[in-house]
């Protein structure tokens, strides 16, 4: 009888798992046909450079973003705790919000809770830290975006697909960086400038930020120099 009981038990338990398990699944593959129904351009590489702030969204042709569609996505992937889902609602929130929609001064705050949902769930992702950081920049909440920028270095620091924004924004956040956020701009530009020091070197000048990267590449005089050398350069000095 123990032995029934036990199976029985175990078939019930068994049961209710499958049944979780298949509405996660359904979740999932809900999610997922949403997503690719939305294909939504990204954030990052794409566009040439960082100067066109507006201009880091891709101008590719796509649906017409609705906040209802971000809602739609975040109702889905709470249930799941699906970690993609509550980044894409942040994008779809924040690119609203870039391109001057109606009720601009809730989708910041929408578009950095989802982020935040979505880090909480998945924490080394880089973009969704950069994403974060710049929506906070946009909303004014200069400490915490200079805080996200330093987690999207640590996160992924060598990333050829982003270093470049990554720099641009962090160029206009170093005011608003502590100790550990500087450092973790030394490290970016030593990375970025042992993969592209010509594109290190334009940046640095297109940003006006030479004070800056003496600053932060302190210790590593070299790499100062070589890029003093090739803003000279292209000045004719």
């Amino acid at each position: 009888m123990a032995a029934t009981t036990a199976i029985t038990r175990n078939d019930r338990r068994g049961g209710r798992r499958v049944r979780q398990h298949s509405t996660a699944a359904l979740l999932s593959v809900g999610i997922g046909a949403a997503l690719t129904l939305l294909a939504l351009p990204r954030l990052a590489g794409e566009g040439t450079v960082w100067a066109a702030r507006e201009g880091l969204l891709s101008t590719a042709p796509g649906p017409d973003l609705t906040p209802a569609m971000a809602g739609r996505l975040t109702d889905m992937a709470g249930p799941a705790l699906l970690a993609p889902a509550f980044a894409e609602a942040g994008t779809i929130w924040l690119r609203l919000a870039l391109e001057g929609r109606e009720g601009g001064g809730t989708l910041l705050p929408a578009a950095r809770q989802a982020f935040a949902h979505s880090l909480a769930l998945a924490p080394a992702e880089p973009l969704t830290w950069f994403r974060l950081s710049y929506a906070a920049s946009r909303e004014g909440c200069l400490e915490a975006a200079a805080r996200a920028w330093r987690m999207a270095v640590l996160t992924g620091t060598f990333d050829p697909q982003m270093m470049e924004y990554r720099l641009g924004l962090g160029f206009s956040l170093w005011p608003h960086m502590d100790a550990a956020g500087r450092a973790a701009m030394g490290r970016q530009l030593a990375v970025f400038w042992s993969w592209g020091p010509g594109t290190v070197s334009e940046l640095t000048e297109r940003d006006g930020a030479r004070d800056i990267v003496r600053l932060a590449l302190a210790d590593r005089p070299d790499i100062v120099a070589d890029i003093e050398r090739r803003i000279a350069l292209r000045q004719g000095k």
